[in-house]
């Protein structure tokens, strides 16, 4: 029978810690909106995927401060536009990004997606 791996003192640590972080994601402790505009109740690991998605195509705040509102604009973020295309490819996420020479910046990557899709409906439009 082959023996088990013991973890050294970081790696028990980590483990633990990410236990706890998963834990606590999934409380339900978070409110967001619906469809339909009410309120419901969520994980904190599901607001924070709605943070990700919000921060991705950037977003407005205004605030009011007496009698004057002010727009603080939040433009979109090349970062978790990553995160998500990685996600969505089914990509693991690293804690340290690849070492590569030849790397695709983030940009060329939305760029090349932006165009599959238009040949895409260009194919269906000439189907039709």
């Amino acid at each position: 029978m082959p023996r088990k791996k013991r973890l050294n003192t970081k790696q028990r640590a980590g483990k633990i810690l990410t236990d706890a972080i998963n834990e606590i994601a999934r409380e339900e402790t978070e409110l967001v909106k619906d469809a339909d505009g009410e309120d419901i109740m969520v994980s904190k690991a599901y607001a924070l995927a709605r943070l990700i998605w919000k921060s991705a195509f950037g977003y407005i705040v205004t605030t009011i401060e007496g009698v004057t509102s002010k727009e603080i604009i939040h433009p979109p973020s090349l970062a978790h536009q990553n995160i998500l295309l990685d996600r969505m490819a089914g990509k693991a996420a690293t804690s340290e990004p690849p070492k590569k020479d030849n790397k695709e910046t983030l940009a060329d990557r939305i760029s090349e997606e932006a165009t599959k899709r238009i040949n895409k409906i260009g194919d269906k439009i000439n189907e039709i």
